[in-house]
């Protein structure tokens, strides 16, 4: 199922206060945010970039003789 579909039928509330997913099923789902932070675990630490070197464009390196 896809993402908008998903929200629009578990996540969004009418009026009054149900989702279409209650009203077709006739059944209460849990909190479609609360599921999804339940079973996804801990997320992994950050990856270290690589650090950038910072060149003086006005140093000169080399002289041609």
């Amino acid at each position: 199922m896809s993402k908008p579909c998903t929200n629009h039928n578990y996540g969004l509330k009418c009026r009054d206060g149900t989702t279409a997913a209650q009203r077709f099923f006739n059944q209460d789902f849990p909190d479609v945010f609360s599921w999804v932070l339940d079973r996804m675990g801990e997320l992994p630490m950050l990856r270290k970039g690589k650090s950038k070197i910072v060149r003086d464009p006005l140093k000169i390196l080399a002289v041609p003789a």
